[in-house]
């Protein structure tokens, strides 16, 4: 379960979604329990070695490196970084598969800038976009996406969708491998 502190009726993933946070703040009304699920949040995206993927996992990480090697030059631990950025609020928006930066323009290799791929109602697809960042948390979610996707792939109803549903499995393996979960 993402967050450890969530109550055992809420099912596995929901908490990882923008909407079972909300739930969770109205249903624990407990502020401690929100400053610990964001530090759970803090954790597992700016913790020097957690791991993250998406397609600009690789920027992001040497950033975060670059950012932290700062602090630790300044004699300040990782544990007081990512505390002090937790109680800060956090610059990204949960959007189920991953955590969305919120960028109104993509910057591209060539200087030029494109518009996201979002599509709004946070249909997002964080591994098509280099707004997001996508972490351990987000695991239940992609499990979940690759094992129903595995089970469309020989019903003869969906035949029709193949393609797609064997796009969205090499997705969801190429998310859970990233990071360094073992798939199906």
């Amino acid at each position: 379960m993402p967050f450890r502190h969530v109550p055992p009726h809420f099912p596995e993933g929901y908490s990882a979604s923008i909407f079972g946070r909300v739930i969770l703040k109205r249903t624990l009304f407990n502020a401690t329990a929100m400053q610990t699920a964001n530090q759970e949040v803090v954790y597992a995206t700016y913790h020097p070695d957690s791991p993250v993927a998406g397609p600009d996992a690789d920027n992001f990480k040497k950033r975060r490196k670059e950012f932290f090697t700062g602090w630790l030059a300044a004699g300040i631990s990782v544990e007081d970084v990512l505390n002090d950025l937790a109680s800060k609020g956090l610059p990204f928006v949960d959007v189920g598969l991953g955590n969305c930066g919120g960028r109104k323009k993509i910057e591209q290799i060539d200087g030029s800038s494109v518009d996201p791929p979002c599509i709004g109602q946070l249909k997002c697809n964080p591994m098509q976009c280099k707004n997001a960042v996508i972490t351990k948390m987000h695991l239940p979610i992609w499990r979940k996406m690759l094992e129903e996707n595995l089970k469309r792939l020989n019903d003869p109803l969906m035949a029709h969708a193949r393609p797609e549903i064997e796009r969205h499995i090499v997705e969801a393996r190429n998310v859970l491998q990233s990071l360094d979960e073992k798939s199906i």
